[in-house]
């Protein structure tokens, strides 16, 4: 697959991911008068989004770490490409020829091994990126199950003074 088509991919699995996640996220929080079996609830329906959210991030973490891998790969090989056409262009070299303009004709010729490394690498940044908003999702997300469960104690003592 060639890395437009994985940044398609990429980009089209990134977007599912972060609408799904962005519902998820819809947690109805009950008010302060409400009794404990609303906050219970909403627990439950934080802890269900959460465990969601977790897998998600799983997927996108393993996912940004196979682009990361996959572009530092292209871009070692681009280079080692590059010094072995340098060490070419020197075997060659003319009299009035720069180690410059050596280095330059070596560039232009690894402009192929290089633009599918830069590719690579832009995949590996918008797989992070994804990773990322998704962390952020589910760290607010945690935020909320954390206030839901400190708002059941809080309701639960409450009613249990009533009584």
């Amino acid at each position: 697959m060639s890395e437009p088509d994985r940044a398609d991919v990429v980009r089209d699995l990134g977007a599912a991911w972060l609408a799904e996640v962005a519902e998820l996220r819809k947690v109805t929080v009950p008010e302060l008068g409400a009794g404990p079996e609303k906050f219970s609830e909403a627990l439950l329906a934080a802890r269900a989004s959460l465990d969601r959210v977790e897998e998600i991030l799983s997927a996108a973490t393993a996912m940004s770490s196979a682009a990361k891998i996959r572009a530092r790969e292209w871009a070692e090989e681009a280079d080692e490409d590059l010094d072995k056409k340098i060490v070419a262009r020197a075997k060659r070299a003319r009299d009035f020829e720069s180690a410059r303009e050596r280095l330059a004709e070596a560039n232009l010729d690894n402009l192929p091994k290089r633009g599918p490394a830069r590719s690579a690498a832009k995949v590996a940044d918008m797989a992070v990126n994804i990773e990322a908003r998704i962390r952020l999702a589910h760290r607010g997300l945690d935020g909320l199950r954390q206030d839901l469960a400190a708002a059941l104690r809080h309701v639960s003592w409450e009613s249990s003074l009533d009584r």
